[in-house]
């Protein structure tokens, strides 16, 4: 079921932007871990990875985060958003949330 990947996503970001850590980051893995369920909204499951790859960095998670980039990276490669991310979490640059 596509919509319920876009609602599960859109909850992260929500919990995220509302300083709620801990239930972001279940939603954000539960959402990454639907992968059966990416491949009918692509676009949306990597929106997830990379949201959840930037609240893991904030979160001072590095090696999650780029773990996590690395899942996204299988999951359809070539997405220059994701290599810019991971540069930046690379480099030690501030990652700025996916959403505000």
């Amino acid at each position: 079921d596509w919509f319920g990947l876009f609602k599960s996503f859109h909850r992260a970001l929500i919990a995220d932007a509302s300083g709620l850590p801990e239930k972001a980051d279940a939603i954000y893995a539960a959402t990454l871990q639907d992968t059966a369920t990416g491949s009918a909204a692509p676009e949306t499951w990597m929106r997830n990875a990379q949201a959840y790859a930037s609240f893991l960095a904030r979160k001072g998670n590095k090696d999650k985060a780029l773990s996590v980039l690395d899942q996204a990276e299988a999951f359809a490669s070539g997405k220059v958003e994701i290599s810019a991310l991971r540069d930046k979490i690379t480099k030690g640059e501030k990652i700025e949330p996916f959403v505000s």
